[in-house]
Parts: structure tokens; C-alpha cells; sequence
């Protein structure tokens, strides 16, 4: 199955081309909602602080500006690169050194133009909105994460909200919903508590 997944992935990539916007759109929808459900998980199983209420408002939040980020507008038109290669000199590849050359001065005219084009965009459109999609899943994970576990503290604090899923007992955590590196210390910190209590009821 590994392989036969592998060969249709290694195919759409070759017809990714023909899509169109139809790949642009599936990784947007899924860089909006796929970093904040990651922040949410990242939450639950790496850190005892964060509360239902709490991850539930970043939560909320991270899908908000994902959304707004991703479909909100107005956003610049996409342009795509030029492959054409008129007025290249040495098109069989023969000499090296002038590929190299013609190379570095496209690239530098390249940049040029890009930097003049960004310019001329910035004053039309918001930066907000020309992010690329890429980084809609990075943002709305960060935004979720941030706000969660702030969130998390604050409603703590002014006892709001509060944690006692993670509770077996009064004192016990349950280390099974944690990552392994947490869920270990947590059961040290379980067994430790445990012998002071055989102490405290032996006095």
C-alpha cells in the first residue's frame, strides 16, 4: 500500500500542473483548519495547564484569522514565472560559463522587477493579505497555541475554568493522555506524591 501510494502522489505531482486552482484551494482550506486542530492536540497532550474553556477560545480565535486570512480579501492576483526562453544565446547547453552568466542576470533582473512589483502591491494591497496560503496552517497554529495557553492561565486564575479532566483523584494525573517524555515525569511526580502521602497517614 506504502508503494502504490507513493507512485499516485509521485503522479499527481506531475498533473498538479493541469489543476489550476483546485490544489491552491485544498491546501488553503486545509492550512486553515489543519493548524489550529494541530494546536489543540499540542495542547491536550504536552501541557497540564491548558483547560477545556481555554483551548476552546484559541481555538475559536486561530479559525477566525485563519479564515479571514485565507478567503478574505481583496488579494493580488497570482502570477506565475515566464519559461519562455527567446533571445537565450546558448540553448543546447554547451557552454557553461554563458548559461552561468545569462543565469545570474536573469535572476538579478528577476528581482528587480519582483521588488518593483512588491512595491507597486503593497500600496494596494494589505500585507495581511498577501501572504501566501503556505503559511496560513503555521499561523493559525501559533495564534491557537498562544492564545490557548494564555487563555488557559488566565481563566485558572480567576478560577473561571479548571483541569480536573487530567485527574484521576484529587491528586493522581492520568499520565496515559500525555506524551511520553511528560507522561514519565508526571509519574514520577504521581509516585512522589503517593510516598509522602504513606508518610503523612504513617504519622
Amino acid at each position: 500500500m506504502a508503494c502504490i501510494y507513493g507512485l499516485v502522489c509521485i503522479g499527481m505531482a506531475f498533473t498538479a500542473d493541469s489543476m489550476g486552482g483546485v490544489l491552491q484551494a485544498s491546501l488553503t482550506i486545509f492550512g486553515i483548519v489543519g493548524g489550529p486542530l494541530l494546536a489543540l492536540f499540542t495542547l491536550g497532550l504536552c501541557t497540564t495547564r491548558a483547560n477545556q474553556r481555554g483551548v476552546l477560545l484559541g481555538l475559536l480565535l486561530g479559525l477566525i484569522f485563519s479564515f479571514q486570512m485565507g478567503f478574505g480579501g481583496p488579494k493580488p492576483p497570482e502570477k506565475t514565472l515566464d519559461f519562455k526562453d527567446d533571445g537565450c544565446s546558448n540553448k543546447n547547453g554547451t557552454l557553461v560559463a554563458a548559461a552561468l552568466t545569462q543565469m545570474l542576470n536573469y535572476n538579478t533582473t528577476v528581482i528587480l522587477e519582483s521588488s518593483s512589483r512588491i512595491e507597486q502591491t503593497a500600496v494596494e494591497y494589505n500585507w495581511f493579505y498577501r501572504l501566501s496560503y503556505l503559511w496560513l496552517s503555521v499561523i493559525g497554529f501559533l495564534i491557537t497555541t498562544i492564545v490557548g495557553y494564555a487563555s488557559s492561565f488566565l481563566l485558572e486564575k480567576f478560577k473561571l475554568a479548571d483541569n480536573k479532566q487530567i485527574y484521576l483523584d484529587n491528586k493522581q494525573i492520568d499520565v496515559e493522555l500525555f506524551i511520553p517524555p511528560l507522561a514519565r515525569r508526571l509519574r514520577e511526580q504521581n509516585e512522589s506524591n503517593a510516598e509522602e502521602l504513606t508518610k503523612l497517614e504513617s504519622i
